[in-house]
């Protein structure tokens, strides 16, 4: 077992010392730490989000077979695509739920 000090700054921050962000496996802004405390002991470990699951099985189902249909519109862009299909997936989901 191996002991750190972190000093504590204004805003009630801590920097995790690079041997610990490593061990970790930490790599950067974004990355999530879970904190678990029991009592006055805290222990820290690398937090792992799992994505909730957008859709289901029927509405990915309904969703490849709109993907089947001959298409009948042209994009100028990446983002007007996006911009329709989130559209689409939302009235999906809306229908459903």
């Amino acid at each position: 077992m191996s002991l750190y000090a972190c000093p504590v700054g204004a805003k009630f921050q801590i920097t995790l010392p690079k041997s610990i962000r490593l061990a970790l496996g930490i790599k950067g802004k974004g990355d999530m730490v879970a904190l678990n405390m029991e009592g006055a002991k805290i222990t820290l470990a690398k937090a792992r989000i799992e994505p909730e699951e957008p859709f289901s099985e029927e509405e990915w189902a309904k969703i490849l077979a709109m993907s089947q249909e001959p298409a009948n519109k042209s994009f100028s862009s990446g983002k007007a695509f996006l911009k329709d299909t989130r559209k689409i997936t939302a009235r999906i989901k809306k229908k459903h739920h």
